[in-house]
């Protein structure tokens, strides 16, 4: 029987979830760290990208050479915007790209969720309004809006087993680049992709895998990292999950993914300090440069990442070719000492020390109905994608201002 006294509580009650559910969560910023500044190789590596933009603005796919490529194009004006010291070029990309947005937003007939995420970033990055870029103009945050939930609860886009976390990743960043509340269930879907404790290996605990699926109504466990077969969790999974929770300001699974983090940490070589993409493997540019971002974002102070004399800044540094063919730019484990595009775009984000999103706006995550949190199973304290050998480039200036 119900009493007035059960009447009252319940009315307490459903008052509590209503009061509740209009509280904002706002992102808590990361602990001031003594961060040393951006790399004095950032502008040089900046400038030999400016040099593969064409007069119309676009670049050239290095793969396929003489074909124009709206994401590479993308990629480039990325590195631009994070560096700040092309100006002219970064404006001449962006000029291209906003006639050639569906180009690259469109893969396999649909919006892709990580490609939006990319590119909100970039407008909004470079002072451009991401609710009408292009020509004609096109909201891009609506389109990823768009997204969500279409293949599975809380996942922006399709359940790629390559880079759905990286994608999700990108797509929160995006939002709070564009000022847009986070949904509640796009924050869940990927803190619940971390690899937690009990039956998981020790070896991935605290990492993301690219896509962890289900099986029923159960979450796979995570596999082991292994790079032989491209399986487990990686650092540059993990390094964008990072960057999206800590800008968000859920931040419950970043100690457990730092830990994970130092996991692939070379300790000794010519490249020591810097990262591999899977735990055991050499150090390569590109990982180095993204888990950079995450450690910046999280507030590590990089001289507690130290190895030897080196840090994972002067590890990515290393990787600068000093003269000659390519000077300014990274070469890479693929590249056989010459210039690496891939290595180089992502390798400028680094240098300059700036994790996604670039100068963005703290926002509110949308309001949270309090219900069972969803809590890592541990304690205990990343195209965006699996690296692309890159062929040996010699690169000839096409921009001039």
């Amino acid at each position: 029987m119900i009493t007035a006294l059960h009447t009252l509580r319940l009315r307490a009650l459903l008052l509590l979830v209503a009061m509740m559910a209009t509280i904002v969560a706002l992102p808590v910023p990361p602990a001031t760290a003594s961060t040393p500044p951006p790399s004095s190789d950032t502008a040089g590596a900046a400038a030999w990208l400016a040099s593969l933009v064409g007069p119309d603005g676009s670049v050239e796919n290095p793969y396929d050479p003489g074909v124009a490529s709206a994401g590479w194009t993308v990629n480039v004006a990325l590195s631009l915007v994070a560096a700040g010291t092309e100006p002219e070029a970064l404006a001449s990309t962006l000029g291209y790209i906003s006639g050639h947005v569906d180009d690259y937003v469109v893969r396999s007939g649909t919006d892709s969720a990580g490609a939006l995420g990319y590119l909100i970033l970039l407008v909004e990055a470079s002072g451009r309004d991401s609710r009408a870029f292009g020509a004609p103009p096109t909201d891009l945050v609506a389109r990823l809006g768009a997204l969500l939930g279409a293949n599975e609860v809380g996942l922006f886009g399709a359940p790629d087993p390559f880079s759905a976390a990286t994608n999700q990743s990108l797509a929160l960043l995006a939002l709070v680049a564009s000022g847009s509340s986070v949904p509640v269930d796009a924050l869940a879907w990927l803190v619940e992709q971390q690899c937690g404790g009990g039956s998981t290996p020790a070896a991935a605990v605290g990492g993301w895998q690219p896509y962890r699926a289900r099986t029923g109504d159960v979450l796979d466990a995570c596999s082991a990292p292994d790079s032989g077969t491209f399986s487990g969790p990686d650092t540059n999974t993990t390094a964008f999950a990072v960057q999206a929770l800590v800008a968000v300001g859920e931040t419950t699974g970043v100690p457990a993914a730092l830990t994970f983090l130092r996991s692939a940490q070379a300790t000794t070589g010519t490249h020591a300090a810097g990262f591999a993409n899977y735990p055991g493997d050499g150090a390569d540019p590109n990982s180095t440069a993204v888990v950079i971002q995450a450690l910046v974002a999280a507030g590590e102070d990089l001289a507690s990442w130290i190895r030897g004399a080196a840090t994972p800044l002067t590890s990515l540094e290393a990787w600068v070719i000093p003269s000659g063919d390519g000077a300014g730019a990274l070469a890479s484990p693929f590249s056989g000492g010459f210039a690496d595009p891939f290595a180089t775009y992502q390798g400028v984000w680094g240098l300059a020390l700036s994790p996604f999103p670039f100068a963005a706006p703290i926002v509110p995550v949308d309001p949270i109905v309090p219900v069972d949190p969803i809590i890592p199973e541990t304690t205990s304290t990343m195209a965006p994608r699996e690296l692309e050998p890159a062929a040996a480039a010699v690169v000839v200036a096409r921009f001039t201002g």
